[in-house]
């Protein structure tokens, strides 16, 4: 039965490197997801008039009829589905960005709703529309010929995992090692961060950093980078896979000293 926990605490591993992606509509404030709503009634009553005056603009934007109008003849009649959402918070304003997809074969695109507040009740807001060509589900679907000569760099966080599971199958089977448990869960931490976009291969270091797992992956975006892998350095299983039994240790110290 010992032999498994290895196994076992490897299956957990590998579990855990997937991570939880929420989404975007259980973070996003019912309030913000109502406007965003309002632009897109705006945009659909468009496709029904020719006459951008006639719009009932949603209550206190600063985006032109016109650009309403724009937006009915680009972008195609279907449910919109919120696959994005972002804010900010600082200097006495919040910023937040909501994407919704646009899901129609060819026609396909994102729709990103831009919400500024500053006190006093001040509103900025903005509309945007992005074609992609294909489905967003598609067009964001994780695929290692997408980053080319980058998906090199994915041997760094897989590296990472590698270490850390080697040392936790050396603290179980070497025999080197007591209280293995509190080795094996020293084996999972790692310090300093690097962060790979994909697929662009963009790069990010962090060296004040602690994490509980050595590597992991989880969705972003949605678009131009999908995905964000990271990696840190498990330093104690480094130690683990470094450590020589004591027999060996002495023969080399005897050998040193003749």
């Amino acid at each position: 039965m010992a032999g498994r926990w290895p196994l076992l605490l490897m299956g957990l591993v590998m579990a855990l490197l997937g991570g939880c992606t929420m989404s975007p509509a259980s973070v996003a404030p019912a309030d913000e997801q109502r406007t965003a709503q309002d632009y897109f009634l705006t945009i659909e009553q468009a496709r029904r008039t020719g006459d951008p005056a006639k719009l009932t603009s949603p209550p206190g934007t600063s985006v032109p009829r016109g650009l309403f109008r724009q937006l009915a003849e680009a972008t195609p009649k279907v449910t919109p589905r919120m696959v994005g959402y972002w804010t900010v918070s600082g200097g006495g304003r919040r910023r937040s960005q909501l994407v919704y997809a646009l899901d129609d074969g060819p026609r396909s695109g994102l729709v990103t709703i831009f919400l500024a507040r500053a006190e006093g009740g001040r509103r900025e807001d903005g509309i945007a529309w992005q074609p992609t060509g294909r489905p967003v589900d598609e067009a964001t679907r994780f695929s290692l010929a997408a980053g080319g000569g980058a998906a090199l760099l994915l041997l760094i966080p897989l590296g990472a995992c590698a270490m850390s599971i080697a040392a936790i199958v050396r603290v179980w089977r070497s025999g080197l090692f007591r209280r293995r448990w509190l080795w094996t869960l020293g084996c999972l931490p790692g310090l300093g961060l690097l962060t790979i976009a994909w697929p662009s291969g963009r790069l990010g270091v962090q060296l004040l950093y602690v994490s509980l797992l050595p590597a992991g992956v989880r969705q972003i975006g949605p678009i131009p980078d999908n995905w964000l892998f990271t990696a840190t350095l498990p330093v104690l299983a480094i130690v683990v896979l470094l450590r020589r039994p004591r027999a060996e240790a002495s023969a080399a110290s005897s050998e040193a000293a003749a």
